[in-house]
């Protein structure tokens, strides 16, 4: 009958969500890590924060540009991450003249606290703009243009931080699969929720490997790294995560600063209609979208990045 037949939006969302759900990692994408370097400089300012009435240090990174500086960017990492695992692009942008900096996030990495716990959007984004007001006084609060930048969860706290404002000479924003736009149903995301209230600390389930990256040997890489998170994830730290990303969603209409996202369509975390809608939706003057058809989640370490990196320093180049 005509009434139930499906629009072609559904059928399309249909055929995406098939797309993405049938993906599995391949032997023929088997390439060695895009990523084989560290940041040379680490605790280059001290960070010191409070994690239920304790004092816990984050561990910070600094890529320092080969020639004065012309801009600094601001690396956020996603995730069950640590900043090491965007080593391979700071060293590209350093090498055209930008200072790179970041930090492990409370409980990961190399930095302190409960392990893999995210107490609330609220404080991972104080404990942010406190490292980017630390790293402003060490260069003097001098008028040198920031930029944003994050994979995934730090593709989040830089949308975010961007929308709170007050972030001195920021001059844009870019987003590597940025954890806006969720692909999880309501359902999923007011149980969790719940269970984050519940039992917020309780070790939960571990994160189902495989699906990042397209590439088998970036998964066998990470789960040899010490420094990535491999425990079971916390339902509070999920909560907190999905939470946000289904409030961002409101948000889009808020988003004047200049941005550029990279999106993959076969992201098994944030819906690939992301770059889309926000290109729609975003008022920015200044928008720009690098879609990549077979991309999956993991940008910072899919094979792409290759191509990404000049791409997204030659957009810095231009708003400098």
């Amino acid at each position: 009958m005509q009434f139930f037949q499906k629009s072609q939006e559904e059928i399309r969302i249909e055929q995406k969500l098939q797309r993405i759900n049938t993906a599995q990692q391949d032997e023929k994408y088997r390439k060695p890590n895009p990523c084989q370097i560290v940041f040379p400089e680490e605790n280059f300012i001290e960070m010191i924060v409070q994690q239920e009435g304790k004092q816990i240090k984050l561990n910070t990174y600094r890529f320092p540009a080969v020639t004065k500086p012309k801009a600094i960017v601001f690396m956020f990492h996603g995730l069950c991450a640590h900043i090491n695992h965007c080593a391979h692009i700071a060293q590209k942008m350093a090498q055209e003249g930008f200072l790179i900096v970041g930090f492990d996030h409370r409980g990961f990495g190399k930095s302190e606290g409960l392990r893999g716990y995210i107490e609330s959007l609220e404080i991972h984004l104080q404990d942010s703009r406190l490292f980017i007001q630390k790293v402003m006084e060490l260069q003097g609060n001098s008028n040198l243009p920031i930029f944003l930048s994050g994979q995934s969860m730090g593709g989040m706290t830089a949308f975010r931080l961007a929308i709170l404002g007050n972030i001195p000479n920021l001059k844009g924003i870019i987003l590597y699969a940025p954890a806006i736009k969720s692909l999880f149903s309501g359902l999923f995301i007011g149980t969790i929720q719940f269970l984050g209230y519940l039992i917020p600390k309780y070790k939960l389930v571990k994160p189902k490997r495989g699906q990042t990256t397209k590439n088998p040997q970036i998964t066998e890489d990470l789960m040899k790294d010490p420094y990535t998170y491999q425990q079971e994830l916390l339902p509070k730290t999920i909560s907190t995560v999905t939470v946000s990303m289904k409030e961002s969603e409101s948000m889009y209409r808020q988003l004047n600063t200049p941005w550029i996202v990279i999106q993959g369509g076969i992201d098994k975390l944030v819906d690939p209609d992301l770059a889309q809608i926000l290109e729609r939706e975003s008022p920015s003057q200044d928008k720009t979208v690098l879609f990549y058809e077979n991309l999956w989640h993991d940008i910072w370490h899919e094979e792409e990045i290759q191509d990404i990196i000049p791409k997204v320093i030659q957009w810095l180049n231009q708003r400098v």
